[in-house]
């Protein structure tokens, strides 16, 4: 396994509502890993869903704008 103690983990990935950063999340939800989707989409709530019914992990969703420095730090 790529993350050995996963479940342990959890991993945030900024723009984990589409692209890369859904793609990664997916991969580490496969892992085992607990992931916190940080996204300023309006898709972000679709994208927990759908990974949570596809993978069956637990997925966090926090709408932010990471450009926001005040937004990273709430």
């Amino acid at each position: 396994a790529m993350l050995a103690g996963a479940g342990a983990i959890l991993l945030v990935v900024t723009g984990g509502a589409s692209g890369i950063g859904r793609a990664s999340a997916a991969a580490f939800l496969a892992e085992g890993a607990r992931v916190a989707l940080w996204d300023c989409t309006p898709r972000l709530e679709d994208a927990v869903a759908d990974l949570q019914q596809k993978t069956g992990g637990e997925v966090l969703g926090f709408p932010c704008d990471i450009s926001q420095e005040s937004a990273v730090q709430a």
